[in-house]
């Protein structure tokens, strides 16, 4: 969920090489980010789903504060197994007003449970594997020897920027040295947003070997954008 003032998607989403997760819920509240759904460009509802989100929200005009979705009683009824539908038609306030909903009524993204997605990991590992293992991490924040412990098994399974970068980021938290080798990673499969995130975090941590190469992974991608790349060519070489 995104929250501004601003029309025109940008930081991430704005990226031509950005990608949501398959099945991913994304909603920028903005009075107007579902005037045009044909324009990407124009519009933060039609951006993403260009992105790859499965369901989102928007506005055609104002719909005052307390007339818009309501994010927290989406989120609740998805939780509690209702279908995307069911669970948008509690979280809208008010029917025949300036919201809509873009996605499949049916879609229910929480069937399956936290813990049969980790069994589905620990079985097959697959690409978005890993980000079940974050959230079941974020639950043993109160037990750092425990979310340790499963950050490191889940990473050493299936290697992931995602993982990797979260292992460091505990570690620079408590003061601690953490290695980092960027050949276990399939770097041209990663997000870009992820990517770009990873440099900046090791360039500031001074471990600029890897952060460079995270870099030019970042600039091969946008390439064709000469402005873009001239501002990552600058930023990388700061």
């Amino acid at each position: 969920m995104s929250c501004t003032n601003q029309g025109k998607p940008r930081g991430k989403l704005a990226e031509p090489a950005a990608r949501l997760a398959p099945g991913a819920i994304a909603l920028h509240l903005h009075s107007f980010s579902g005037q045009s759904l044909h324009d990407a460009k124009a519009g933060w509802t039609a951006a993403l789903v260009q992105r790859g989100a499965a369901l989102t929200f928007g506005n055609v005009d104002e719909p005052y504060l307390g007339l818009t979705v309501r994010p927290d009683i989406l989120v609740a009824g998805l939780g509690a197994g209702l279908c995307a539908g069911e669970s948008a038609w509690r979280a809208t306030p008010s029917m025949s007003w300036m919201g809509l909903i873009v996605g499949d009524p049916l879609y229910r993204p929480l069937a399956r449970t936290l813990q049969e997605q980790l069994a589905d990991f620990n079985r097959a590992p697959d690409t978005l594997g890993p980000y079940a293992v974050l959230r079941a991490a974020e639950l043993l924040r109160d037990k750092p020897g425990d979310r340790r412990g499963m950050l490191f098994s889940a990473v050493l399974r299936a290697p992931s920027l995602a993982l990797l970068l979260e292992i460091s980021r505990d570690a620079a938290e408590a003061g601690k040295d953490f290695g980092w080798d960027n050949r276990s990673l399939a770097l041209t499969r990663e997000d870009f947003g992820l990517v770009l995130a990873a440099a900046r975090f090791l360039k500031a941590k001074g471990k600029t070997g890897p952060a460079d190469e995270l870099y030019r992974e970042a600039l091969r991608r946008v390439s064709d954008d000469a402005a873009r790349a001239k501002a990552l060519q600058d930023e990388a070489s700061r």
